[in-house]
């Protein structure tokens, strides 16, 4: 009985760890196929800064690929998004892998004009064009999943067979059976099986990934899968008799204090308890306060509380809302009593909301009655937070006058198709694309890029974490027309804000 469900509880266990290594490899392979198709067929085969410049577009879209890359006539590597055109042609070795339209080199190493030393990349071609995947995240994929082999089907007819593309190291050649299932290559649903191999008292479990030839393997004793359970069921039970009494000793500590924020933190979400703190975004032309960005802290009895000690018990006690909608009241109170009649307008208040608070309804609720004409109100949106949902919300608010904003752009997953549909009036360049300026990296070469995407769609461009005046001159020159940052002013409240908008402006 023991040894029935210790199988059934390792079968699913690699089960599901293939199913999630097998997703994430077929999206690697989605996304190399159809970007250096949509190259291939796009962009004439000379490298120069127009094919440069698409080809870099064409990378901010993309979630895995580092570098796109040209080749020559000849086969040879001219030019990579990362380096330019290169100094004389590569010439490529002898794929690992050769695919009736793809070859594949694994660990190939390559030194980019970002990096100081070579690093090992997975390098793929189709036609006359390249695309480079840091090893590292194929390897970290595997670990993941603890696989123990790959293998591939080379060819997408029956005339094909079996090629090893990599094993665990300490996996002997005679310990590997290949994949049984050929036909489910190129298949688009995931199939699983398993077999005993009672001839080396293990259990050998496969699985394909889905849209490619490619196969992934475990191979686990049986013995040990009996060691494991039995070790890790006394180890569980020794860990968790030493948890409690710590948790005890902890709890008797910590019970007073932690009880009593988390019960108070339903008052605190109350405007009467809110700090609203309040950042200048700089027009870049002018050098004058054109707006602000509110943050927040809670006070109770005089004591302030950071977001990151109050958020997660406002997250697990739904007060999201609560919390948002004290904000919103507690800074237009503040600002259309305070702000001076000779301020810019409209003064753009950028307001920020947990993702799942941005709907139409909601959030047109609330603000309506907060609704002045010297405001802009402006919502961010953060990338990571994009739904179907989202896009008709968004549809809504910007027809009732509302400004939206794309936060951290360049940090998510969005592509500019995505941008397209949210149309938002700004895009708000992270802090990290310019703390990478003092270094003229390759992350912060992106930025004309993203101002490029910004007019695409109509959209302004903000930079977050200005900490020097040289950021904010090259940014203007780039194109960026706001900023924000400690250089102008780190976030403050409204008496001392308000005092700096006066001498500023």
């Amino acid at each position: 009985m023991s040894a029935i469900i210790s199988i059934h509880i390792t079968k699913i266990e690699i089960k599901n760890a293939q199913a999630d290594a097998s997703q994430r490899l077929a999206h690697i392979n989605q996304e190399l196929s159809q970007s250096l198709k949509q190259l291939d067929a796009q962009i004439e085969h000379v490298c120069t800064q127009e094919t440069l410049t698409i080809m870099r577009q064409l990378l901010l879209m993309q979630h895995y690929v580092r570098a796109f890359g040209m080749l020559n006539a000849q086969n040879q590597l001219i030019c990579l998004t990362s380096d330019g055109l290169l100094a004389a042609p590569h010439t490529l070795p002898r794929p690992d892998l050769l695919l009736s339209e793809q070859k594949s080199w694994f660990e190939y190493p390559v030194q980019t004009a970002s990096s100081t030393s070579k690093q090992a990349m997975n390098l793929v071609v189709i036609g006359r064009f390249a695309a480079l995947i840091d090893h590292q995240l194929s390897s970290n994929i595997l670990h993941d999943s603890r696989v123990d082999a790959i293998w591939v089907f080379d060819r997408s007819d029956a005339g094909g067979q079996f090629a090893q593309v990599w094993t665990r190291p300490n996996l002997s050649a005679i310990e590997l059976v290949k994949p049984y299932q050929p036909e489910q290559r190129y298949k688009n649903q995931l199939k699983q099986w398993s077999t005993l191999d009672w001839s080396r008292q293990r259990m050998v479990v496969g699985s394909n990934v889905p849209m490619t030839g490619y196969f992934v393997q475990n191979y686990v004793s049986l013995w040990g899968m009996l060691l494991n359970n039995r070790i890790i069921t006394m180890s569980v039970l020794a860990l968790a008799a030493l948890i409690g009494i710590l948790v005890g000793f902890f709890v008797k500590l910590k019970l007073d204090q932690f009880n009593l924020l988390s019960f108070r933190i339903r008052d605190l979400c109350q405007p009467e308890h809110i700090v609203c703190m309040y950042q200048a975004i700089i027009d870049l032309r002018t050098g004058q306060i054109c707006g602000c960005e509110v943050l927040m802290r809670l006070q109770d009895n005089g004591k302030i509380i950071f977001p990151d000690q109050a958020i997660p018990l406002i997250q697990a006690q739904n007060l999201t809302w609560a919390l948002d909608s004290a904000v919103s009241q507690k800074a237009m109170s503040e600002l259309q009593q305070y702000l001076p009649p000779n301020t810019v307008q409209p003064f753009k208040v950028a307001l920020n909301y947990f993702p799942e608070n941005i709907t139409h309804q909601r959030l047109s609720t609330l603000l309506q009655p907060l609704q002045d004409p010297r405001f802009g109100l402006n919502i961010e949106v953060t990338e990571y937070g994009v739904s179907e949902d989202l896009f008709a919300d968004v549809q809504k608010l910007r027809q009732e006058g509302y400004l939206i904003s794309v936060d951290d752009f360049g940090t998510g997953y969005s592509n500019l198709g995505t941008v397209k549909r949210l149309s938002p009036d700004y895009l708000k360049i992270d802090r990290s694309f310019v703390f990478d300026m003092e270094d003229d990296s390759l992350r912060s070469s992106l930025i004309p890029e993203i101002v490029a995407i910004a007019g695409a769609v109509g959209a302004e461009v903000i930079a977050e974490g200005i900490e020097n005046e040289s950021q904010a001159q090259r940014l203007q020159a780039m194109g960026v027309q706001f900023g924000q940052g400690y250089w102008y002013g780190k976030p403050q409240p409204i008496a001392v804000f308000i005092a700096g908008l006066n001498k500023t402006n």
